[in-house]
């Protein structure tokens, strides 16, 4: 209904179009809606971005919003590439328009991160990282944010013997939101558990902790890995 409605009023006022599609986009990208009308979000937030970029530009910051969005929905449906490019345009945009760092930008640096780490681009993933230590936060204090993660395998053996078990570790974030430091607090279940997690740590990415303005190393970060039989791996954290 919103659809037909959103379609009857810019076609009767060409002027109102880019309002209209811009609201139907934040209605039907939200769960529980986006999941029985997938191809409709995708089809409206596109026509969204469209007609915002041209009644009032790039810069605007409901452009900016429709441009994230799209570029998520076309992640979502595996078009990385073009998500990558919506995402550097972004990136783009708002940092020549402003001194300080705005969200969207850490949100965007934060999907293109992931989405560089998932095709095996490891450098362009890492300029993002670099980038997002040296952001102007929008806010003097900010804690340690999770931009990439990979689960770890589960041991072939353990798993033909039915182990099951978990690891506890302790790590440090740095000023550029890679993870060092990494120590074993504790295992459970055999210790191919804290070989696995540990390995696996070392490949995760964060914004890192602003204090004042300025990144600083966060300490004494813990996190629990729980490898469960018929389950995906479970990642918890348990202290900042």
């Amino acid at each position: 209904k919103a659809i037909k409605i959103a379609d009857y009023l810019s076609e009767k006022s060409k002027e109102k179009a880019p309002s209209v599609y811009y609201h139907l986009s934040k209605v039907i990208t939200q769960p529980p809606v986006i999941y029985q009308v997938k191809s409709e979000a995708v089809e409206y937030t596109q026509l969204a971005y469209e007609t915002m970029l041209e009644s009032v530009g790039k810069n605007d910051i409901r452009t900016l919003e429709t441009q994230l969005t799209l570029a998520s929905l076309k992640a979502s449906l595996r078009k990385n590439n073009q998500a990558i490019a919506l995402y550097e345009d972004v990136v783009t945009n708002i940092s020549n328009q402003l001194d300080t760092s705005h969200p969207y930008e850490l949100a965007a640096r934060s999907r293109l991160v992931s989405l560089y780490e998932g095709k095996r681009e490891s450098d362009k993933a890492t300029e993002h990282c670099i980038q997002i230590g040296k952001m102007t936060p929008w806010e003097q204090n900010l804690d340690p944010t999770p931009l990439f993660r990979v689960e770890p395998k589960y041991p072939i053996d353990y798993a033909r013997k039915g182990k099951e078990g978990w690891a506890k570790m302790s790590f440090t974030i740095d000023e550029m939101g890679f993870v060092d430091d990494i120590e074993m607090i504790e295992a459970h279940g055999g210790s191919k558990f804290g070989k696995e997690a540990s390995k696996v740590l070392k490949k995760w990415r964060y914004a890192p902790k602003f204090e004042d303005g300025q990144a600083v190393v966060a300490k004494n970060m813990t996190v629990q890995m729980d490898f469960k039989l018929g389950k995906p791996t479970k990642t918890v954290k348990i202290v900042r």
